[in-house]
């Protein structure tokens, strides 16, 4: 009796063990799969990493137009407020764009012949 208990045991023991190799194989299989599955989203799924690369230099060159945009907006800041505090810079703007002139005042524009111009 005591030989077919040791038989028993050993057999628990070696059916106790073969499943928990094929537990760790199974284990393992499924990590590689999830690994996998990663994987083919990174790199060919919707958030792929060129498309990161790309979008990185999307925002490169979008931060490189704002900061030109600022220093436009900041000259642009400048001319209005000179353009509140100064009349003569106002006259001055008037006469350069608008071609204004003062009253009693007359103007006069040379123009060039057309065999000149080019």
């Amino acid at each position: 009796m005591e030989l077919e208990g040791e038989r028993d045991m050993s057999q628990e023991h070696q059916t106790s063990s073969a499943l928990r190799y094929y537990a760790k194989c199974l284990t393992a299989v499924a990590f590689v799969g999830i690994f996998l599955a990663l994987q083919f989203s990174l790199w060919f799924g919707d958030n792929t990493v060129s498309r990161w690369l790309g979008m990185r230099a999307d925002n490169a060159e979008q931060a490189a137009e704002n900061a030109q945009l600022a220093e436009v907006n900041e000259r642009l800041s400048r001319e209005v407020l000179a353009l509140l505090n100064n009349n003569a810079m106002v006259e001055e703007l008037a006469r350069e764009e608008l071609d204004m002139v003062r009253e009693n005042e007359v103007f006069f524009r040379f123009v060039r012949p057309q065999s000149e111009r080019q």
